[in-house]
């Protein structure tokens, strides 16, 4: 009998540490960049004297971002979770210098997260947010490229 209880405790114990493995693995932090070209955009020159950048992600879920002379930038987009349970997913960017098409990027900044929403049951929900930056606003004669990057916690694709 006393085998028995020692055996029983080591297999408990065993299978509670698989659970937690498996756990931690699930709720992992993950960072899904979306770095296909498709996603990575050519700026083009934009307003009355050429002080804002545009960029248009051709992606499932068309995006778009823009960032002015004075570092200020904004990006939107429509985020896709294909799952029933949960996901928590930012929405970010990074700009960088680059060849036409955005072949060979230099990246010259980290992505920054803007927007911070829980999306469950396979929904699509539109992420939006802006930020200014005195990095950003140095940086504004060299930067030719931005890419969207998304951020998920938990249930991801």
């Amino acid at each position: 009998m006393n085998r028995w209880r020692r055996l029983n405790w080591k297999t408990v114990s065993v299978s509670g540490l698989v659970l937690l493995i498996f756990s931690a693995l699930l709720w992992a932090d993950t960072l899904h960049r979306l770095s296909t070209e498709a996603l990575k955009q050519s700026a083009f020159l934009s307003g009355e004297s050429g002080d804002k950048l545009l960029f248009e992600f051709q992606g499932a879920d068309p995006s778009k971002a823009w960032l002015k002379q004075n570092g200020q930038w904004q990006i939107e987009a429509w985020v896709r979770h294909n799952h029933f349970r949960c996901g928590h997913y930012q929405l970010g960017v990074r700009f960088g210098q680059g060849e036409p098409a955005c072949l060979n990027v230099k990246w010259l900044t980290d992505p920054v997260f803007i927007s911070n929403k829980r999306q469950c049951n396979n929904s699509v929900i539109h992420h939006k947010g802006s930020e200014s930056s005195e990095e950003l606003e140095k940086l504004f004669s060299k930067i030719t490229c931005a890419e969207q990057v998304i951020k998920c916690v938990g249930i991801c694709d």
